[in-house]
């Protein structure tokens, strides 16, 4: 054997060499698989994460173009016919509170923002008001829009939903309209900053150029920045890998976010993608090369001299297996994947906040009226309620002085001090405790009524502590006790009222009905527009609620005299009048109130009674109205399954997206108006395609159950035997 070199080689030797490269060969392949998967998922991940940051800010813009749209002094100038100095300067005050409230969220998307009314043909746009023609002349042109694209696209009357358009000055418009029937009476535009959004891509720099596009629901280009102008792309395509034609599978990341629907696609340089890992892998193929190569001269050599170098081979492995695994490194990767999870985590619990200060914002300005929706938002805000019983606190920092101007330094100051005043209070308070912050000075506190606890002393408490250890004075204004949520809006004027009447020595009021100015008439704005919503509704309970308050306050609680009378009277049918176009019949009831205001020595009686009847009967016809509008958009909305059944995602979510609703009232109108649940209907649908086809006998179940919208043959078999009692299969 030692004798003949070449057969003492292949013999001894092929199995301990050759065998083990080879197992190392398909290793180093599968491991350059799994660090590429890893790479993908990498750039994945990073860009999950920054949608949702994108994302985020949308919600808290979009939050606060709600709140926008419905300060008084802006939504009232729809109305306006004319513009002169009063009304200019109620609509300058409006913009003010507007930027107040964008300055405080620290949006920094927004690069641009202007409102458009339709009646007068003005714009406002960085505090001046403008012309339409003299507003295209100055800025259009500028920002490279064409005019006849920005009143089809941006500012047209027909927009009734908030949505987002591009044009082909590439920017973004996220426009919110202000109307109260079909059609707009304006709208409020934010120009968002196209580079601001994508530099939260950043990451794909390292890889040289890249590009962007953001695809709407509808896969219509919202946004998009590529150095190639004249990429091919088809936008008929449903899937994302077929509407960019040219670009390879390896080249493209793309994600469709669950909240909006939107498609957000990055597309890599050519070649550049797994580049490094090209070259790691050919430096392993020459190192495996070599290592061959020389294994062979080795094997070779000892083959010849020594005959069993296979000994010393098997002791190098036993040494090799004696020395203990590092897992300190697998430790500290497993700990950042926990610790990046629970930060993404944390980044989207932080929108909670958002959702409870909309929902007292509608409570106290817009229109929720009836218990079933306050219950919903209720629910989505996660707020809940111990009692039925709150007081409304009213406060002010630093009540005598007006800041008229205020630095960066200033307001982070007042804004640590208000986050200091909630903390201390929910220490305090063993009740629910909730804030609204309507200005950066000013803060309402929504208290639950506590056992054994006076309110009055629990506010003293807080301001003396306010004033010992961060030497500010404030005033506080509490309301009576509100049994009723719904109406927070009232006890929020009362709240108010109170704390007007504090002096220089007396910082802290409880309501009074002496506060009220007994001579004058009581139908404040907030009150107009919350019955205005009542009867838009056509909800009886609520009607009847907020009259009520009106008729107590008004000839209850105050002695008007005839002048007064007269002021509210033309207050209340001009409230009418809005409905007398949609409405013939209301204009007797208009001309009745007016016949008795004018020609009755004790009206009180026939005119309350009167009032009533006359927002009954508009309460009815609305409600009949609502009903009709109800049931077609119920249609709409059934047409839009029987069309998308097959789709698996098809579900609440994406139908509030489609129709620009929530979820809540997609799943109210099968009930109220369908006498049925929504995915019991979806389900209906599916079953009944699902049985055309198994009479067809042309498919496997497997694949029926794709065709019909379920994401796996069990959950398939499991719907259709709990409907028809029977197996896919057994259907005949």
């Amino acid at each position: 054997m030692k004798g003949n070199v070449i057969i003492h080689f292949w013999i001894s030797y092929i199995t301990v060499l050759i065998i083990p490269i080879l197992v190392i060969a398909f290793g180093v392949i599968g491991a350059f698989y799994i660090v590429e998967q890893e790479i993908q998922e990498s750039n994945l991940s990073k860009m999950e994460h920054s949608i949702q940051l994108i994302e985020n800010e949308l919600k808290v813009l979009e939050a606060n173009a709600v709140q926008a749209i419905e300060i008084s002094s802006i939504k009232s100038s729809m109305f306006y016919d004319y513009i002169d100095g009063i009304r200019m300067l109620q609509i300058k005050k409006g913009i003010d509170t507007l930027m107040n409230l964008f300055q405080y969220q620290g949006i920094h998307f927004v690069d641009k923002f202007y409102i458009y009314y339709n009646r007068l043909d003005y714009l406002i746009y960085e505090g001046a008001f403008y012309k339409e023609k003299l507003f295209v002349k100055n800025y259009l042109s500028q920002w490279g829009l064409k005019e006849a694209e920005w009143k089809e696209k941006v500012i047209n009357s027909d927009i009734i939903m908030a949505q987002y358009q591009n044009t082909s000055s590439n920017y973004l418009h996220f426009i919110m309209p202000i109307h109260t029937r079909e059609k707009n009476e304006g709208v409020m535009v934010f120009v968002l900053n196209q580079d601001k959004i994508i530099d939260y891509f950043s990451f794909a720099k390292e890889y040289g150029e890249y590009a962007v596009y953001i695809l709407d629901s509808k896969n219509q280009i919202l946004l998009n920045k590529d150095s190639k102008k004249d990429r091919e792309l088809d936008l008929s395509q449903k899937n994302i890998g077929k509407i960019f034609l040219d670009i390879k599978k390896d080249q493209l990341l793309f994600s469709i976010s669950k909240d909006k629907g939107w498609s957000y696609c990055i597309i890599l340089p050519e070649g550049v993608v797994a580049h490094r890992l090209y070259i790691l892998r050919t430096l392993s193929i020459i190192g495996m090369i070599i290592t061959i190569l020389i294994g062979l001269v080795i094997s070779f050599w000892l083959a010849v001299k020594e005959g069993k170098p296979i000994n010393q081979i098997f002791s190098a492995i036993e040494q090799e297996e004696t020395k203990k695994r590092n897992t300190k490194e697998l430790g500290n990767l497993v700990t950042g994947i926990v610790n990046s999870n629970q930060k993404m985590q944390k980044e989207m619990k932080e929108n909670q906040p958002f959702l409870k200060k909309a929902l007292f914002h509608d409570l106290l300005t817009l229109d929720i009226t009836n218990t079933e929706e306050l219950a919903y938002l209720v629910e989505n805000a996660k707020i809940y309620f111990k009692t039925n019983q709150f007081r409304f606190v009213s406060v002010r920092l630093f009540a005598n002085n007006d800041f008229y101007e205020i630095d960066e330094q200033t307001l982070q100051e007042v804004r640590v001090i208000m986050q200091t005043i909630q903390k201390y209070l929910k220490e305090q308070v063993n009740g629910s405790v909730w804030f609204y912050q309507s200005n950066y000075l000013s803060m309402f506190c929504i208290l639950e009524e506590e056992e054994n606890v006076s309110m009055i002393q629990r506010i003293t408490d807080t301001h003396k502590w306010l004033l010992q250890n961060y030497s500010t004075e404030s005033d506080w204004g509490i309301s009576s006790v509100c049994q009723s949520v719904i109406h927070l809006w009232k006890y929020c004027e009362e709240a108010e009222m109170a704390r007007s009447h504090c002096k220089a020595r007396v910082h802290i009021r409880e309501y009074q009905t002496e506060f009220e100015d007994k001579q004058s008439y009581y139908f404040p704005e907030t009150a107009e527009e919350r019955l205005y919503n009542c009867l838009c509704a056509g909800d009886f309970s609520a009607i009847y609620k907020n009259l009520s308050i009106l008729e107590i306050e008004n000839f209850e609680k105050r002695n008007l005299n005839y002048k007064n009378f007269v002021k509210l009277n033309t207050r209340l049918v001009h409230l009418l009048e809005l409905f007398e176009e949609k409405e013939k019949g209301i204009g007797d009831y208009i001309i009745q109130l007016n016949q008795i205001v004018a020609e009755e020595q004790d009206p009180e009686k026939n005119y309350r009674k009167t009032l009533q009847e006359a927002f009954a009967y508009l309460g009815q016809k609305m409600d009949q109205e609502k009903k009709i509008n109800q049931n077609q958009l119920l249609e709409r909305i059934k047409n839009y399954i029987e069309v998308n059944y097959m789709d698996s995602e098809l579900g609440l979510a994406r139908v509030s997206r489609e129709f620009q609703i929530s979820e809540g009232y997609v799943s109210t109108l099968f009930k109220k108006q369908g006498n049925e649940n929504f995915a019991d209907y979806v389900e209906q649908i599916r079953m009944k395609k699902a049985c055309e086809l198994l009479k067809e006998k042309e498919y496997s179940v497997k694949k029926i159950a794709s065709m019909v919208g379920y994401n796996s043959v069990q959950s398939f078999r499991r719907a259709f035997k709990r409907v028809h009692g029977i197996n896919p299969r057994e259907y005949d």
